[in-house]
């Protein structure tokens, strides 16, 4: 998965680089940063813990090219907008 990762990572980067943008930081947006351990049901706590795993891969690759990564709540963004 992390390979995987880096993989679409590196490509997106690249994408970004070849139209001459040079990204510094980059955020991930997610609908809940609930922690999987509070989570009773089992099979949404799994699907917590894929989104965990997910944002850390994604941070990791990013972090490779030299980018700070934030993570934001889908719904705190609107009143940003």
């Amino acid at each position: 998965m992390e390979r995987t990762g880096a993989k679409s990572v590196d490509s997106v980067f690249r994408r970004y680089q070849s139209a001459g943008h040079s990204p510094r930081r980059a955020a991930i947006v997610v609908g809940s940063l609930i922690e999987p351990d509070r989570i009773a049901n089992a099979h949404i706590r799994i699907h917590a813990l894929e989104g965990r795993l997910f944002r850390e891969v994604v941070s990791n690759a990013l972090a490779e090219h030299g980018l700070k990564c934030s993570v934001r709540r889908e719904r705190n963004l609107y009143p940003l907008a």
